[in-house]
């Protein structure tokens, strides 16, 4: 009879083989399991095409439609924010002519060189000061030296009794001979 030694090895080998029996079952399983090569037809191929052609020009489509609604909305904005900024440039405009009014001649030229694209950023009175130009600039600032002048004079208190401009008569000796008391009270009175 057998031993045991022998019935072990008779199970290992046929644990074994029906090991081997099952990988090579499975390897069969697998190869099967995977389609074999197919040549299409060569309309396959262009129907393929086709639809890869179709489905970059959806894309395309939609990228050129999302461009065209960009633009348009940029547009209509773009023209609102122009309003806006149109009529805020107006207002500061007017503002600056009412604290300067002698730049008030010029006020074309300022509103033109103002909304020009390459003076935009600029302040107001910066723009104005350029515009006008340095021989209108001497002639405002003059103008404005004289009228300053003339109120400080105006306003002088004590001193000479030289005549102050706007006062009523000047006192010189001709006229005082030719006064009345009365004239010469009042005009002593309004010169002092």
């Amino acid at each position: 009879m057998e031993t045991e030694e022998e019935k072990r090895a008779a199970a290992e080998a046929a644990a074994a083989a029906e090991a081997q029996s099952k990988a090579e079952q499975d390897r069969k399983n697998s190869e099967d399991s995977t389609p074999p090569p197919v040549r299409h037809h060569p309309s396959y191929y262009v129907e393929q095409r086709k639809n890869a052609r179709a489905r970059q020009e959806e894309e395309e489509d939609q990228d050129d439609i999302d461009a065209r609604v960009d633009s348009k909305v940029n547009e209509h904005l773009s023209k609102f924010s122009e309003t806006i900024d149109s009529t805020n440039r107006e207002r500061d405009l007017r503002e600056f002519l009412q604290e300067n009014p002698e730049f008030k001649e010029d006020e074309r030229k300022i509103a033109k060189w103002w909304s020009d694209p390459s003076r935009r950023h600029l302040p107001l009175s910066t723009v104005a000061l350029e515009a006008v130009g340095q021989a209108k600039l001497r002639k405002i600032y003059a103008e404005q030296a004289l009228r300053d002048e003339r109120e400080a004079r105006q306003t002088k208190v004590g001193g000479s009794v030289a005549r102050r401009e706007g006062s009523s008569i000047a006192l010189t000796p001709e006229k005082i001979a030719t006064m009345t008391d009365k004239e010469l009270d009042a005009a002593i009175k309004a010169n002092t």
